[in-house]
């Protein structure tokens, strides 16, 4: 005698528990069951299967998809299952607006007097898709963001530059004068550092936070 014991009846209706976990509590396990008790009257009516003939794939096969009965229930209560279950909805493939916010204003906000950088730190830190160690990343590595080089960028590029030579005064002779800063190759490899270092390090936790968004 085929009963609900059978190995393919409890996958099925352990892809029908599945499908239905949008529903509520209640719903879900009165679901469950009704389609469970039909699948054991039908096979208990069929009696002895023929020869050649499969009971359990014919009942199973007239149910139809778990997904399907369970989206026919839902419209049938007016309830509606929930979206990352998703029988048909698209993934959130990329980071919400609170990411992108931060990112940004980690970038620009410190051209606001610094306000805007601050408020993004405060985003980063609300935010779920982004690991402590990349918020302590982005909050350490770029400091006030793109606004640091574009404001010290000129003192950085010439301090510690070689000067001009300096001219000892003496009698009949006039003092040498530079008119303008020698720049120092040092303080330019930094000022380059620091302004694609904030770039570098957004562009990467935005590819993770876009990735963890995909993984739902």
């Amino acid at each position: 005698m085929m009963t609900t014991a059978d190995p393919r009846v409890v996958a099925y209706l352990q892809r029908l528990e599945e499908a239905a976990s949008g529903l509520r509590a209640e719903r879900r396990a009165e679901l469950v069951a009704e389609i469970r008790d039909h699948i054991s009257s039908r096979l208990a009516d069929l009696g002895p299967p023929a020869a050649g003939e499969d009971p359990v794939e014919r009942t199973l096969a007239r149910l139809g998809e778990p997904e399907e009965i369970v989206a026919a229930a839902a419209d049938d209560a007016g309830t509606e299952v929930a979206p990352e279950r998703g029988f048909h909805p698209s993934p959130r493939t990329g980071p919400g607006g609170m990411e992108a916010a931060a990112l940004v204003l980690l970038l620009l906000g410190g051209f606001v007097a610094g306000i805007g950088w601050i408020a993004g730190v405060v985003l980063l830190w609300m935010s779920a898709r982004f690991t402590v160690a990349e918020k302590l990343l982005a909050t350490l590595v770029w400091p006030f963001g793109l606004a640091a080089p574009v404001f010290f960028g000129g003192l950085i590029a010439v301090s510690g530059g070689p000067g001009c030579p300096t001219t000892v005064p003496s009698a009949g002779q006039s003092v040498g004068q530079c008119s303008a800063a020698a720049a120092n190759p040092l303080g330019i490899a930094l000022l380059v550092a620091s302004i694609l270092a904030p770039i570098v390090v957004a562009a990467v936790l935005w590819v993770r936070a876009s990735r963890r968004a995909a993984k739902g």
